[in-house]
Formats: structure tokens, C-alpha cells, sequence
């Protein structure tokens, strides 16, 4: 790989680097946020890097790369690391470089590219929350903050910071191939839209498109229209979804047994971000008929709807 910008270059580490990945890591700040992220001697830089260069044809990273001045001298790097909410954003500039732009001026360089390599519409930005360099340098590059307080960071329960950066492009690329006659392509859009729904309201200016499709012929393309639906239902202050609940709640008795039991197990969801639906949620639950189904499938959709009934009494007693 290699990036330029007005003042920088971006590229794969290599080995000459060891000297100079070893002093940038050794500055206080890096101790205090990043302790992992020190390296102690030049033997040790080095075989961090020759781990890091190996990983640059795997798919799951980490993919680190140097960020050097025009003169040749490295400076810092930007990196991109798989955590279990997709891909998290990461960056250093060492300490005698600080305070002059380049962090962020290397992190907007790098995340078009980054963003391409690993087929992702958003990018998380973790850190401490007394990091406060980090912290602008994200804000500055179009990170939006989606939590704030304690989770587990480096190891340990501290306050923390996650922010969020969505491509508002490939979000509309994804709800695009929803419809793809690719069922596995179709299928993992669905996932990567539903985890960025559980972050922030990205998706959701899409709702009317997951409306239209609980109408579609195909009962995948229903099915992946009543996931959204409630995966968004947190974000809908508008309102939206009370429009069309009795249109949802009939997929309760969807054609497609699948579809069905898929409808019933996120009803929960629904109500807990709506909560006055629940009431139509719980009594459209109670009077569902699936005698048209096979026996085997009538005693599966017996026993989610069960759960699902269970589910919203607990949630109900809890915000009494």
C-alpha cells in the first residue's frame, strides 16, 4: 500500500523501521492509553513489525501501516483492527511530531482505502476518555460520538469513548443489494446493516425501502425487511413504525414459516424502543392461528411465540 497527501506517505512497514517504531511508541501519552502498544528495545519494534507484515495478506488484520514525513522519516502509523462490532480505527503519532495535524491528516487519508480493502460501511474510533488528542482527531475526521462511559478498554473496566464513522454511499450500496438474487450476498448486507443499526441511525433514513419490502413475493426479502424494521426501531422518534405495525404484525402469520418465526423473535425488540406497541404486539401474538402450517413447524412457532410473550412480560414488569 501506498498513500500521499500534502505532507505525508503511507505505506507497508518494513523491517528499516525497528529504530524508529521503538522511539515514536516511548512517549507518555502511549504508556498511559496504549501500554500494548510500547515497545521497550529495537528487537522488539521488530518483530512486531515482521508479525504486522505478515498479516497484510490475511483478512482479518490487524493492518498497520507507517506514516512517514516527505523526507522519509516515520513518524507514526494508522491501523485498522477487527473487534466484535466490525473494524476499529487506530492511529499514533510519536510525541516530538504532535500537535501539528498529522495524525488527522493521515487517518482522512487512510480511511477510503481502508474502508475499500475490508468491504465496510462504518468505522469505530475507541479510546480513552481522558484521550482527549484522540478524541479531536476523530471528531476532526467526521467521527461521530455513539457512547460514552465504562466498558472494557485495554484489559480493564474504564471510561471510554466510541465513536462512529458511516459512509453514507455504501450504507445505500448495502440496502441496495438487500434484493440481490445472491441470497448469501443479500444475507451478509443484512448483518453488516443490523450491526450498524445497534450503533447509531445510519440505516435509517432507508425505513421506507425494509416497508416496502414486507410486501415482496419473496420470503427472504420479507424476512430481511422485518429484521431491519426492528433493528431501526430504536432510532424511529418519528413515529414511522406505528404507522405500519398491523402490516408488520401479519407477517406473525407469515406464508413462510421461516419468515414467521423470524417476524415472531423480533417482536421484543420492537416493543422495547416502542413500547406503546406493546400492547398490539402482545395481543396479535395471542391470536395467531398457524393451523396452516406442517405440525412440526405449528410446535415451533408455538414455542417462539411463547418465548416472545415470556420476554415482554419481563421487559414490562422491569420498566414498572
Amino acid at each position: 500500500m501506498y498513500l500521499e497527501t500534502a505532507r505525508l506517505i503511507i505505506k507497508d512497514l518494513d523491517e528499516s523501521m525497528a529504530a524508529s517504531v521503538h522511539l515514536n511508541s516511548l512517549d507518555g501519552d502511549n504508556r498511559r492509553f496504549l501500554p500494548d502498544e510500547v515497545f521497550e528495545s529495537p528487537e522488539e519494534a521488530l518483530s512486531a513489525i515482521r508479525h504486522l507484515i505478515s498479516c497484510y495478506q490475511s483478512q482479518d488484520g490487524p493492518f498497520v501501516y507507517a506514516v512517514l514525513l516527505k523526507t522519509g522519516h516515520q513518524i507514526g502509523h494508522v491501523q485498522l483492527v477487527k473487534i466484535r462490532e466490525g473494524w476499529e480505527i487506530g492511529f499514533h503519532t510519536g510525541q516530538a511530531y504532535g500537535c501539528q495535524g498529522y495524525a488527522t491528516e493521515a487517518v482522512k487519508a487512510y480511511l477510503p482505502f481502508i474502508m475499500d480493502q475490508v468491504d465496510t460501511p462504518v468505522i469505530y474510533g475507541i479510546c480513552d476518555q481522558e484521550n482527549l488528542a484522540s478524541r479531536k482527531v476523530m471528531e476532526k475526521c467526521g467521527f461521530l460520538l455513539a457512547y460514552e462511559g465504562i466498558d472494557s478498554y485495554q484489559g480493564e473496566e474504564r471510561p471510554i469513548c466510541k465513536y462512529l464513522l458511516a459512509d453514507p454511499g455504501r450504507i445505500e450500496d448495502l440496502v441496495g443489494r438487500l434484493m440481490a438474487s445472491d441470497d448469501q450476498e443479500a444475507y451478509r448486507s443484512m448483518k453488516k446493516l443490523e450491526a450498524v443499526s445497534r450503533e447509531a441511525d445510519a440505516v435509517y433514513p432507508f425505513l421506507g425501502s425494509f416497508f416496502t419490502m414486507l410486501n415482496h413475493a419473496n420470503s427472504y426479502i420479507r424476512t430481511r425487511g422485518l429484521i431491519l424494521i426492528a433493528a431501526n426501531a430504536r432510532w424511529d422518534q418519528q413515529g414511522q413504525i406505528d404507522g405500519i405495525i398491523d402490516a408488520y404484525l401479519e407477517h406473525i402469520m407469515d406464508p413462510s414459516p421461516i419468515t414467521a418465526r423470524q417476524c415472531i423473535k423480533v417482536l421484543p425488540l420492537m416493543a422495547r424502543h416502542r413500547p406503546g406497541l406493546r400492547s398490539r404486539i402482545v395481543n396479535a401474538l395471542e391470536r395467531a392461528d398457524h393451523s396452516n402450517h406442517q405440525e412440526s413447524m405449528r410446535e415451533l412457532l408455538g414455542k417462539d411465540i411463547d418465548q416472545a410473550l415470556n420476554r415482554l412480560g419481563e421487559e414490562a414488569s422491569c420498566q414498572l
